[in-house]
Formats: C-alpha cells, structure tokens, sequence
C-alpha cells in the first residue's frame, strides 16, 4: 500500500470510529446508562464481529489486514486506553474510599485469618511438621489466604 493511501485510511478509522464512539456514547447517555458502554458497543459494532460479518468488503476496506496500517491503529488504541484510565483516576472521589476503610480492613483481616489459623492447626504450630504435611494441604491454606 502506498505512504499516502494509508494516511487515508488511517485518517478514515479515526474518523469512523470517532463518531460511531460518539454516537453510541451519547445514545446510551440518553437512557441514563454510562456514554463508556455506548462506545464498547460501538466498537464492536465496527469491529470484525459485527461489520466484519454483516459487510467484510467494506470492513477490509476501512481495516486493511496490513501490519503497517494495524500498528498505526494500536498506537492511537494504547493512548486512548491511557487517556481513558487518567480520566477514571481523576473522576475518582476518594472521600468514598477513606468512609469504607474500617469496614474493608475489617472483611479482609476475616478473609485472611480463619485460613492462616487453620493452616497453623494443621500443622500443629511446628514448623517442622509443615514439611510431613501433604503437598496440597501444605499451599492449600496459605494460597486460599492470600487470594481473599
């Protein structure tokens, strides 16, 4: 494909999926749903699962299988991810976080101590029996504490 082809078609998938994203977003704002869900649809919608199926000439047209054409796509996708988790950190009111803090604290010192007690009463509080112990029951406890 030629240099000024793929600028084209670059600038024709922002294009695209810049206004399907905004249309989608700003439909879903209407009936009180998040305008985010609207553009997870939206690309979907555009992607190969639905515009791929319903129209794969046009979907190759617009979304050619080049690797050139596909890392252009990706960066803008990378900064887009970036730009969306800055949003989300800055939008996040930690005043919710310091009000639930005893209560977190709370359930995950219950999620971890029961399982680590076990653990200990199996092993009989001796560290030397730790190894006679089955393999499975050995990191079965400790595992299970350290995934709640």
């Amino acid at each position: 494909m030629e240099h000024g082809a793929s600028v084209v078609v670059y600038i024709a998938q922002i294009v695209v999926l810049l206004i399907a994203g905004r249309v989608a977003g700003e439909s879903m704002q209407r009936i009180g749903q998040p305008p985010v869900i609207g553009q997870i649809i939206a690309g979907i919608v555009v992607g190969p699962s639905v515009l791929g199926l319903i129209a794969p000439g046009l979907y190759h047209n617009l979304f050619p299988n080049s690797a050139e054409q596909k890392a252009m796509l990706d960066a803008v996708a990378q900064l887009g991810i970036l730009l969306l988790l800055l949003m989300t950190g800055m939008e996040t009111d930690l005043s919710v976080f310091r009000d639930v803090r005893r209560p977190v604290i709370s359930i995950s010192r219950s999620g971890i101590s029961p399982p680590r007690r076990w653990s200990d009463y199996r092993r009989g509080g001796d560290p030397r029996r730790h190894r006679r112990l089955d393999h499975n029951v050995r990191h079965f406890w400790p595992g299970l504490a350290r995934t709640s």
